[in-house]
């Protein structure tokens, strides 16, 4: 190389240098956002939170609390980012017709397509209003039988192995029968999930994978993008290793079923409804309005990882923690007894909804897991908006975070302990229910609201009337989450299932009902 090759390279190294430098200088002291306080790393470059997700595994949301401690209710923790903890904030910026629009950045790639995806409020509402009326209470409430079947195969499983003496993945066995209880309303193609006896279904295995894969999109979103595009053209034997492929083989399963369904209703073969029969219509009949396959298979995702993941870890973590406290335990299995004296008893979805110990359970499942615990950005309407008593300029991002409040021990007293009687009381619950955001608020709240509510109910009452379970080995420290996009736990738990010893029990299996499957 030449000293003038040199000369130029060093030239150009140093001007890039200086750039970055002006860039710090910057965002740090003369940036719109300058004013507000926060670590001074934060302000100058993402570094602060990715360091804390990717080296640290998934514990950036568990230092938002510590910020806001630190600095108030409004804390700089991005260059062009403000994090809010205020549940008056929240409820404006999660409020219905709220003129907050999503950031396109991170909530794009792999759901790009879906109406959680989408930026602007109104487009979403559209795609919406394809699914809504499939996932309402009273849609919930007519596909039950359709849930038990998949219930009914879960059970066999779990008495397959008590009889045996056999120890019990339940991590992947409560995200296979939250999965199956999908497919079948999705796709009706239930049971699939539950074909095996150790639950070895790919989408249930690979959901780690598939998670911390989620969680490098957060921070990478343009070069996760571009590798997927360059893995679908490599042969499957080489990629079939690397953690995007899982996402791929979900994506491309996804697809595989909607196009079976579509054939399906177009020949009048569907055995019975499923929620994605008016979206499908549309297809069919080439409406101008027809959402296209691709931006089916991403709402197709997102039920997985929404419907299907969420409430599984939901699942996970009120039965680790119900395993652990015998007396909890007790009073939950009692309150089972009385409304479901022999555990064939059929009942339904809304009165389980009324046991309180079961919803306490429920509640506080659901607190500990939060949906999504991470920051929700949103991008600040034109004229800019006061928030806390703030003037936040317009086209800045503001988020708010569900561990926050979830976590607030001015709400939640002992917030790290787990405590379903603590929704007991009528005076206290209304207090409580303000701040649990698990699904969200709003135009962009969740949709599967009724459909996991449903789920939860089902699992909870008939696993804990059927079985007790001895912990196989599962400690606390496996139990503990870690924010990957959705709540992931260090480990799985582990169980060997015995037989319950609630007096009038019987030895029967429970039967689901299958009437609905008939119909």
């Amino acid at each position: 190389m030449t000293v003038s090759a040199v000369y130029t390279l060093l030239s150009i190294l140093g001007i890039l240098f200086f750039a970055q430098v002006a860039k710090i200088i910057y965002r740090i002291f003369l940036h719109p956002l300058a004013r507000f306080p926060g670590p001074k790393l934060a302000a100058a470059s993402s570094l602060y939170s990715t360091y804390y997700n990717l080296v640290k595994g998934g514990q950036y949301t568990e230092m938002l609390p510590c910020l806001h401690d630190l600095y108030g209710p409004i804390v700089r923790t991005h260059p062009n980012e403000l994090h809010i903890r205020d549940i008056a904030a929240y409820n404006t910026i999660f409020k219905m017709g709220t003129p907050f629009s999503k950031d396109r950045r991170f909530y794009g790639f792999p759901f790009e397509g879906s109406h959680f995806s989408m930026t602007n409020t109104k487009s979403a509402k559209g795609r919406r209003d394809l699914l809504q009326p499939h996932l309402s209470h009273k849609a919930v409430k007519e596909i039950q039988p359709l849930l038990e079947r998949s219930l009914g195969r879960f059970l066999e499983i779990l008495e397959r192995a008590r009889d045996n003496g056999e120890s019990v993945d339940l991590s992947l066995g409560y995200r296979c029968v939250t999965i199956d209880m999908l497919l079948g309303y999705a796709f009706g193609q239930s049971r699939k999930a539950l074909n095996s006896a150790d639950f070895d279904f790919p989408p249930a295995k690979y959901m780690d994978d598939v998670l911390f894969g989620s969680l490098l999109v957060k921070h990478f979103p343009g070069s996760l993008k571009l590798i997927f595009g360059v893995v679908l053209y490599l042969p499957r034997l080489i990629t079939k290793k690397l953690v995007i492929s899982s996402m791929i083989d979900m994506k491309e399963s996804c697809c595989g079923m909607l196009l079976e369904l579509i054939e399906k209703r177009k020949h009048h073969k569907q055995s019975h409804s499923t929620m994605f029969d008016t979206a499908i219509d549309q297809v069919i009949s080439e409406s101008p309005e027809a959402p296209t396959i691709q931006d089916l298979t991403a709402e197709a995702l997102v039920l997985l990882f929404a419907g299907g993941e969420a409430t599984a870890i939901s699942l996970i973590k009120g039965t680790f923690h119900m395993l652990k406290d015998v007396n909890e335990f007790q009073k939950l299995k009692n309150e089972l007894h009385s409304a479901m004296p022999d555990p064939q008893t059929q009942i339904t979805i809304e009165e389980l909804g009324r046991l309180p110990y079961l919803r306490g359970l429920v509640k506080e499942s659901l607190r500990f897991t939060q949906g999504a615990p991470g920051r929700l950005p949103r991008i600040v309407p034109d004229g800019g908006m006061t928030l806390c008593g703030e003037f936040i300029p317009a086209k800045k991002i503001v988020s708010s975070s569900h561990y926050v409040y979830h976590f607030d021990p001015h709400v939640f007293k002992d917030p790290m302990q787990f405590r379903p009687e603590r929704w007991l009381k009528d005076e206290d619950r209304e207090q409580l229910e303000k701040q649990l955001l698990s699904f969200s608020r709003g135009s962009r709240a969740c949709i599967g609201i009724n459909l996991a509510y449903a789920e939860l109910y089902l699992v909870f009452a008939h696993v804990f009337r059927r079985f007790n379970f001895r912990l196989d080995g599962t400690t606390d420290d496996e139990m503990e989450l870690r924010d990957y996009y959705a709540p992931m736990a260090k480990g799985h738990l582990k169980v060997i299932p015995t037989t319950t010893t609630a007096v009038g029990d019987t030895e029967e299996s429970w039967k689901p009902n299958i009437e609905f499957a008939a119909n």
